[in-house]
């Protein structure tokens, strides 16, 4: 079971580097097959859990010390992202394991802390991946994990501000986004979206 544990999840994180449409089966597959293999036997499972929490906070840390590009874009991809979530869908989903339970803290705050460090407008969609993360950590927990003031943030940034750019291009799927492009920023299409999203979010 330890070699199952270790060889899966890191299985996932070779192929969750990247997400678009035909990635996403896949990765969502693995992601899927992680969590219920993690639920086959919880004492081991709290092990790798911890372990690899640790190695998330510890890049965290070092993007939060050295703000290099290096190191923030350590951060700023879909594999930390991918993380993330499937961290989030194991201890989401055995809410009665206290061993499991106990990681919910840490767990919170490596997420809250890529929130804090992600506070350029084009990562907005980056923000509300992690705001996502917490709903499902508090509602399986049963624990109160603040979210508004950062969605109300998100509402008082400046490029939310201006007066919108015209753009015929489609209403970006935010929920598919880590960030946007240099060239949406200030459209109509991403500000109405960025609203709704935000809007969406605040009241689950």
């Amino acid at each position: 079971i330890e070699d199952c544990l270790k060889g899966l999840y890191l299985t996932y994180v070779r192929n969750a580097k990247f997400i678009n449409e035909q990635s996403l089966p896949a990765i969502t597959f693995m992601g899927n097959c992680v969590v219920e293999l993690y639920g086959l036997d919880i004492e081991a499972s709290y092990q790798h859990c911890f372990v690899y929490i640790r190695q998330l906070a510890l890049h965290l840390r070092n993007a939060m010390i050295k703000k290099t590009k290096e190191a923030l874009q350590n951060i700023f991809n879909w594999q930390f992202v991918n993380c993330l979530k499937v961290w989030t869908a194991v201890l989401a989903s055995y809410p009665a394991e206290a061993q499991l339970k106990t990681l919910v803290y840490p767990l919170t705050q490596v997420i809250t802390g890529v929130v804090r460090i992600a506070q350029s407008s084009r990562l907005i969609p980056l923000r509300f991946q992690c705001v996502r993360f917490l709903h499902q950590l508090s509602a399986s927990a049963h624990v109160y994990i603040p979210t508004a003031s950062t969605l109300l943030e998100v509402l008082r940034c400046p490029d939310l501000t201006k007066k919108s750019k015209p753009s015929t291009a489609h209403a970006p799927h935010v929920e598919g986004l880590i960030r946007f492009s240099e060239s949406e920023m200030g459209t109509k299409v991403v500000q109405d979206a960025i609203f709704a999203q935000a809007i969406e979010l605040n009241i689950e």
